[in-house]
């Protein structure tokens, strides 16, 4: 990966210089009935400007996947700790259903750790 990386970077800069090196004479383009006159060294400005702005947006569009994704993930970790909990909670209660034993049911205080559940028995 790091051999054909450098090899793409050679070729970068072998066309920069053959861009900026070729002729003077003017290149008029016709895009839609509309002629635009310019230098063969601006088109590759130009060119490469927009390849810029191209690699940015992709890059944006990467890490806001990749945020969203991770929120996602932690969703999804999150409601199976919290059913996980939840079961162990009704069966320290000795109830299988989900409402049955929801007004007794220990509620960890805010503050307190909510990834452990310790059964506390009945007074």
């Amino acid at each position: 990966m790091i051999v054909i990386g450098i090899v793409a970077i050679l070729l970068a800069v072998v066309a920069t210089a053959l861009a900026f090196a070729g002729s003077g004479a003017a290149v008029t383009l016709s895009v839609a009935s509309v002629d635009v006159t310019s230098s063969p060294s601006t088109i590759f400005v130009i060119g490469a400007a927009t390849a810029v702005v191209l690699v940015a947006g992709l890059l944006l569009l990467l890490v806001g996947l990749r945020r969203a994704h991770g929120r996602r993930r932690e969703m999804r970790d999150l409601k199976r700790k919290a059913r996980i909990v939840d079961s162990g909670s009704r069966s320290a209660l000795g109830t299988t259903s989900p409402g049955a034993g929801a007004s007794t049911s220990p509620r960890p205080e805010p503050d307190e750790d909510t990834t452990r559940t310790v059964p506390q028995g009945r007074d």
